[in-house]
């Protein structure tokens, strides 16, 4: 994995139901490369279970510290990106920020995830440097 890759942004996205193979289903295909030409690495693969989608078929393979989903060690997506039955997956995830989005024209969607990695990072940068006095 390049340096360039590896500072990307790791988004998952999920499908709708039915949408199997992925890519080549509605705008998959062009949503994640228009996705990876931004801060962002897509993570976009063929569902178990495309059809009915349910959360005891969909849940561990998301979550699956090795499946083709995680953008490579250690690396946990941040964001969640669900249209239709994605979007009930995006909801059983416990992303960092939590957040999931239906269908904003592209730009926008692009905007809403870099306010919300902005966010999170400085949250995080601001609680690195205080310290709890508990005892």
């Amino acid at each position: 994995m390049s340096a360039a890759a590896a500072a990307r942004t790791p988004v998952i996205v999920l499908p709708g139901s039915g949408c199997t193979p992925t890519r080549e289903c509605n705008f998959y295909a062009w949503f994640s490369d228009a996705l990876d030409a931004t801060r962002y690495d897509a993570r976009t693969t063929n569902m178990p279970d495309p059809h009915v989608c349910r959360e005891r078929a969909w849940l561990p393979f998301i979550v699956d510290p090795s499946g083709p989903l995680r953008a490579g060690p250690g690396r946990v997506a941040r964001e969640c990106l669900g249209l239709s039955a994605g979007t009930a997956g995006a909801e059983w995830l416990e992303l960092e920020a939590r957040d999931h989005f239906f269908t904003p024209p592209f730009r926008e969607l692009v905007e809403l995830l870099d306010r919300s990695c902005d966010a999170a990072d400085a949250a995080a940068a601001a609680g690195a440097g205080t310290t709890t006095d508990e005892g």
